[in-house]
């Protein structure tokens, strides 16, 4: 069975999604189409590669939260990143890290996240081009829906 989101994006040219407005958030762009669908564009400020650090992980969560109240038809997941859909964890976060126990509970809140987003009550999808590793991955498996275009890796 098909789900509801993938019978909407049927046909339509996958780009970016409609043009966002200025909003609220620094690492990612929400808009919705005339369909009700939210488009999440996730375009990491000041980087070439989307990477989950730790507060793009907490602005997710806050994207996550809003999205939950307001119950679009449908989420689709894209980047603005030419080189990608995201590379996976920030490692440079945990250099130097010497507290085992900071690290799982970094990891632990990240997880979380990706948890709300797979518990998220709005059919999703993510489109992913270029590379998709690690953490990535774990956001793209956490949609329902996954859509690999050319060049996905």
């Amino acid at each position: 069975m098909r789900s509801k989101i993938m019978e909407v994006l049927e046909g339509r040219v996958l780009t970016l999604g409609p043009a966002p407005a200025p909003g609220p958030y620094r690492h990612f762009k929400l808009t919705r189409d005339a369909d009700g669908i939210a488009w999440l564009l996730f375009d990491r400020e000041g980087a070439s590669t989307n990477t989950l650090s730790a507060d793009v992980m907490e602005e997710f969560d806050q994207v996550l939260a809003a999205l939950a109240s307001e119950r679009p038809s449908g989420l689709v997941i894209r980047s603005a990143k030419k080189s990608g859909f995201i590379a996976g964890a920030d490692v440079n976060e945990f250099r130097g890290a010497s507290d085992p126990a900071a690290v799982e509970a970094a990891i632990g809140r990240a997880h979380a996240v990706i948890d709300r987003l797979e518990a998220l009550r709005v059919p999703s999808v993510a489109v992913i081009h270029g590379f998709c590793l690690g953490g990535g991955l774990e956001v793209a498996l956490a949609c329902q829906s996954r859509i690999a275009i050319d060049g996905a890796r």
